[in-house]
């Protein structure tokens, strides 16, 4: 029985901020809380790849003392500026993971940018 090789595909997500003087360097980042702990970069990248290509998506984690890393955000920045007037408009609020998301174009107090 012949078998037929199977496809293999490969996901790479940036995750690095734009370099100075790139052309998206004055684009708009989303900042993304009230996430799940669980949630991983993937994840937020693919729910927010619905609205256009999406040039960069990281999850932030933060560890106080010896404890467990905590999400504590999620930056999310796209090609086009238009996108991410449209993935704020339609994200905000919604239901990710049981939990309704706050997104903004602002960081979060106390959290770095």
């Amino acid at each position: 029985m012949d078998q037929q090789p199977k496809e293999v595909r490969e996901w790479t997500i940036a995750v690095n901020d734009p370099e100075p003087g790139d052309p998206t360097d004055n684009a708009k980042f989303l900042y993304v809380t009230n996430l799940d702990p669980q949630t991983d970069d993937m994840e937020v990248h693919f729910a927010f790849a619905r609205f256009g290509n999406v040039r960069s998506s990281a999850v932030q984690r933060h560890t106080v003392g010896t404890g467990p890393a905590r999400v504590v955000q999620a930056k999310v920045l796209f090609f086009d500026p238009t996108a991410t007037d449209i993935a704020l408009a339609e994200m905000n609020g919604r239901p990710f993971r049981g939990r309704p998301l706050k997104v903004s174009l602002q960081a979060p107090p106390g959290v770095p940018q």
